[in-house]
């Protein structure tokens, strides 16, 4: 149980000769160290209008046809220039701060990715034949945006522009309203489609983990007609720190620590955590 746990015994000293486990680091920083080295890749082997590493990275469906599967993903490392570059990096850090901790680094890393996949399958869906190509992590941190507002609807953030404070059900909404519009009236060279794709792709992760986190928090001031409110699930009654049921869903939480680190916690997993620890100071 929590005090048999050599890491939660302050009085047991490592064996000697035993690995000591690195601190976990942060998947929203590796994603964006990643995605920085292959931009000064670029920089520093771009001549002229030729850029080597986007024409290796980039996706588009003649090279797909070829079976360059490997596009797929990697078109979210190469940008099309700081501004791209520096927009879509500062939004990951932002949102990623904001949702990893709360589901785990490699859940992040599986809605990052699925949502870039998704990206890439709806751009493909309206560009397939077309010789132009698609760059850039904006699809994957569309998802990023959609899973942190489908979490933290009531969170605010302020837009630079305009510079008005909103919640992020709000922007979440705004945004796919927008993006849907661009891609329909307007002809500016960014691929819209693959930002909607995205969002739908951290919806359907945010689904597979957290189901209760549904899309209906997003739309929850909305009336609907048939039951008047949307009905959000309802959250699991903690168990007593008494039960045998108890005991088992800390040692599982405790399993998971040691395989993933701390950062991997659900909050539920995290309260359950609190809750052994309260227990054990008063024994």
């Amino acid at each position: 149980m929590l005090s048999d746990r050599d890491y939660i015994r302050r009085d047991v000293a490592p064996e000697p000769g035993a690995s000591l486990r690195l601190p976990s680091v942060s998947m929203t920083n590796l994603i964006i160290l990643a995605t920085v080295v292959v931009f000064l890749a670029q920089l520093i082997t771009g001549r002229g209008d030729r850029d080597p590493v986007a024409e290796l990275f980039c996706l588009t469906s003649g090279q797909l046809r070829a079976w360059e599967l490997w596009r797929l993903l990697t078109y979210t490392l190469v940008h099309a220039g700081w501004m791209h570059i520096i927009f879509n990096m500062w939004g990951l850090y932002m949102f990623g701060k904001l949702l990893e901790p709360h589901i785990g680094r490699w859940r992040f890393l599986t809605l990052y990715l699925v949502s870039g996949l998704l990206g890439a399958g709806t751009w493909l869906a309206f560009n397939w034949g077309q010789g132009a190509g698609v760059v850039g992590a904006s699809g994957c941190v569309c998802g990023v945006v959609m899973a942190a507002a489908m979490l933290f609807p009531d969170v605010r953030i302020m837009l630079l522009i305009p510079p008005v404070p909103l919640k992020l059900k709000t922007f979440v909404v705004v945004f796919a309203v927008v993006e849907v519009v661009s891609e329909m009236a307007v002809h500016d060279g960014i691929a819209h489609i693959a930002h909607l794709g995205g969002m739908v792709g951290g919806y359907f992760v945010m689904q597979r983990y957290l189901p209760r986190y549904s899309l209906r928090r997003l739309f929850a001031w909305i009336p609907n007609p048939f039951t008047g409110k949307w009905k959000l699930h309802p959250k699991p009654e903690p168990r007593s720190a008494d039960s045998a049921d108890f005991m088992g869903d800390v040692d599982r939480v405790l399993d998971k620590i040691g395989r993933e680190g701390l950062n991997s916690l659900t909050p539920a997993e995290r309260r359950t955590l609190d809750q052994a620890r309260e227990r054990l100071k008063q024994r």
